[in-house]
């Protein structure tokens, strides 16, 4: 990868969530000089002092790391990032709710997702001079009608689904996932209408569920974050009372397109005012975890650390292969997924479990 242009410094949204952290490492390994952002002071000094960011950051000027407005207000968060935007070259936004399952659908879920993102391009519009790429962290989710979808229809980002309309944001009900997609549905929208006017280009990543192990985890409350419910509970015999549609992509594969995506001779711009879109994800079935984890960890299978769960597939024809030939990189396999997320589990276990202490040796 060729290294950031002179002069150059990236704004990351989101910095203390599990994607954007990984990001963060990633870019400052590649030589970004990095502005990073999060609603919570007290996880940006946690961040500040890990051994994984402190082993990247190569000068004390290559990182900074500023809070974000704790609010939905769009005139508070675009009054920050004008000032945020000051002296940045390039923008990479993750930062948004995930639908986990005590999450309120719309005050937790939909209307954050929109009103970060709004905030954000109004700010962009306004920026003198404006950042030259804007990368966004979309989701495969957002891409797919019907829903769930048809297995014999294939999807790609250019096939994604059209924004969802003000009757379907009216009808978002009780379940997070659906609140999740039509929020992303309708960024998608924003970001359309953005690139058709804007002299920044930007790029879309469309990630499946995103699993694998977290190199900053120093503890299981640091781990047992963002999807890590999902693998957890496919592990510690939870049966999912409802399917999952089958699509995944590693950590380190999600930050590494990204910050790929940082790159404009790696990741040309589409032209003609539309963002270029780069599918992340791999088909999996979720109930082939198990056969993995007892491949790779029959002591701890043994020892009762971790024990059958089970959730239904639904299968896609979601397609990422254009995105890794694009890039020149073959994603990981769902079972080094797996295995990279039960040896961060197991590494991160009570001592005092009983019979866990050797589940590794």
């Amino acid at each position: 990868m060729a290294p950031p242009p002179p002069g150059s410094r990236v704004l990351i949204t989101g910095v203390t969530g599990y994607i954007g952290f990984h990001i963060l490492l990633d870019a400052l390994r590649a030589g970004w000089t990095v502005l990073g952002t999060s609603r919570s002071q007290a996880r940006l000094d946690n961040l500040a002092s890990n051994p994984a960011v402190l082993a990247a950051v190569s000068t004390p000027s290559s990182l900074e790391l500023i809070q974000a407005p704790d609010s939905d207000d769009e005139a508070e968060q675009r009054a920050f990032f004008t000032a945020a935007l000051r002296g940045i070259t390039h923008v990479v936004h993750t930062a948004a709710p995930l639908p986990l399952p005590h999450a309120n659908p719309t005050a937790g879920v939909l209307r954050p997702t929109i009103a970060g993102a709004r905030a954000l391009l109004a700010a962009l519009a306004a920026a003198q001079p404006p950042p030259s790429r804007l990368v966004v962290t979309s989701s495969f989710l957002a891409t797919l009608s019907p829903y769930p979808p048809d297995p014999t229809i294939r999807v790609t980002p250019e096939t994604r689904a059209p924004a969802p309309s003000e009757h379907a944001l009216a009808d978002v009900g009780e379940d997070p996932i659906t609140a999740y997609r039509l929020g992303k549905g309708v960024v998608l929208r924003l970001l359309d209408e953005y690139a058709a006017e804007s002299s920044t280009d930007v790029v879309i990543v469309f990630p499946g569920f995103v699993h694998g192990g977290h190199e900053g985890a120093r503890t299981m409350a640091e781990f047992d974050v963002s999807t890590m419910f999902l693998m957890r509970s496919l592990v510690t015999g939870v049966r999912a009372p409802m399917g999952r549609v089958g699509g995944a992509i590693h950590i380190k594969d999600t930050a590494a397109v990204h910050v790929a995506a940082l790159d404009e001779e790696r990741v040309p711009r589409a032209g003609d005012g539309k963002p270029t879109s780069l599918g992340a994800t791999i088909p999996v079935v979720y109930d082939d975890t198990w056969g993995i984890v007892q491949k790779h960890f029959p002591e701890a299978v043994a020892a009762g650390v971790f024990t059958q769960g089970s959730e239904e597939t639904w299968a896609s024809g979601w397609d990422s292969t254009q995105t890794e030939k694009l890039l020149g990189m073959k994603f990981r396999s769902y079972e080094e997924m797996v295995v990279d997320f039960a040896k961060k589990y197991i590494e991160l276990l009570p001592k005092s479990s009983a019979g866990h202490e050797d589940v590794l040796s």
